[in-house]
């Protein structure tokens, strides 16, 4: 509708790394962490001949996020390390039980405080950063905690963090579109209320995503649409309230509006159909 809107924050799958982390060596020979990625990166990437995946319906993806001591290491222990990483994952692909990876620079930008105060490479010696991210298939937490401690990370020190998509039932999913005809003397004031209510909606729980679109070539009688898709009725249910209480609190009359600028609106409620 003209003031629903959805974001869809749930990303089934991540894509792997193509870059290569290559820091430079320190004055006493030891080797910056990011090297330590490099092979998990590039082996991550190779997959092997023969995959043999779990014989299960049942299986769910996992994130593991892999965090480590900001520390330097010999190139001895950076070895150790790789080798082991490479066991790991052969491990899992054989299984079929590995998705993807990333991997990231010991370094990056922090932003805190309303006041956004950026500060830039604070990770102090010592300290832990988030080295990688390893999608793995699971039948349930408890095996992707198995998992996760196959890895070497916790001999180096480190910790890891086993996360769960949020998952919802599609098959529940309800798309709002309204189709309008706008005079164009009101185009400029219809495109203002609409990106108000755009806004709103994305603050609203159970908001997937929405799209805007104006017609530039067709006969159509409506020269904009808009679509939001919501994770079930209630949602819409739920967003309908508080965009009406959105509307006393600015005392904003939507269908005086739409008479005051001679807009025709149609709206109606979708799903999608199987295939």
């Amino acid at each position: 509708m003209i003031f629903y809107n959805f974001t869809d924050y749930y990303s089934h799958s991540f894509v792997s790394t193509k870059k290569v982390i290559i820091m430079k060596t320190t004055s006493n020979s030891k080797l910056s962490l990011g090297l330590l990625f490099l092979t998990l990166s590039l082996y991550a990437q190779s997959p092997l001949k023969e995959t043999q995946p779990l014989k299960t319906a049942a299986l769910k993806e996992y994130v593991l996020l892999f965090r480590y001591p900001n520390i330097n290491y010999t190139e001895q222990q950076l070895a150790d390390i790789g080798n082991k990483w490479h066991k790991t994952i052969a491990g899992w692909k054989s299984k079929g039980l590995y998705i993807s990876n990333e991997v990231f620079e010991p370094k990056g930008i922090l932003i805190t405080g309303t006041a956004a105060k950026i500060s830039e490479n604070t990770f102090a010696e010592g300290t832990m950063f988030l080295g990688a991210i390893v999608t793995v298939l699971a039948q349930n937490k408890e095996q992707a905690v198995e998992l996760a401690k196959e890895s070497p990370v916790l001999a180096t020190g480190g910790n890891i963090e086993v996360r769960e998509y949020r998952y919802i039932d599609k098959s529940k999913r309800v798309t709002f579109i309204d189709t309008f005809t706008i005079p164009e003397n009101a185009h400029e004031s219809f495109i203002n209320r609409m990106n108000k209510n755009r806004e709103l909606l994305k603050t609203i729980p159970g908001f997937i995503e929405d799209h805007a679109y104006v017609k530039t070539v067709g006969e159509s009688r409506f020269n904009y649409i808009t679509i939001a898709i919501w994770e079930n009725e209630e949602a819409i249910s739920n967003a309908k309230k508080a965009v009406e209480a959105y509307y006393r609190n600015e005392n904003f009359n939507l269908q005086e509006f739409i008479k005051q600028n001679g807009i025709i609106m149609e709206r109606a409620l979708y799903s999608e159909m199987e295939k």
